[in-house]
């Protein structure tokens, strides 16, 4: 995941979304989902330093963009999980 291109990590990301819910409910799964959270945190923050300072507007969606609309409709039920709790933190303490 480290070692590909952001506009990679979208289509992984648009990829696996289907099952990102169910990853994030899973001991192991929620590791990877944190993970992935956290590189499309340093997408986003190098995505905004490029745009501010080229002055530039872009209205493509981003890896972030395709994890939020996979797992809002479950953030109820990934609060109250024991492990899906980890990746709302994860998304909550994001830079």
């Amino acid at each position: 995941l480290e070692k590909i291109t952001p506009e990679e990590r979208i289509m992984l990301v648009k990829s696996v979304s289907t099952r990102l819910v169910n990853a994030s409910l899973n001991l192991h799964g929620t590791r990877s989902v944190q993970k992935i959270v956290e590189l499309c945190a340093m997408d986003e923050e190098k995505r905004a330093d490029g745009l501010s300072n080229d002055n530039k507007t872009d209205d493509e969606e981003t890896a972030a963009d395709v994890l939020t609309k996979a797992l809002t409709p479950a953030a109820a039920r990934l609060c109250i999980d024991s492990h899906g709790n980890h990746v709302i933190q994860r998304i909550l303490l994001k830079p």
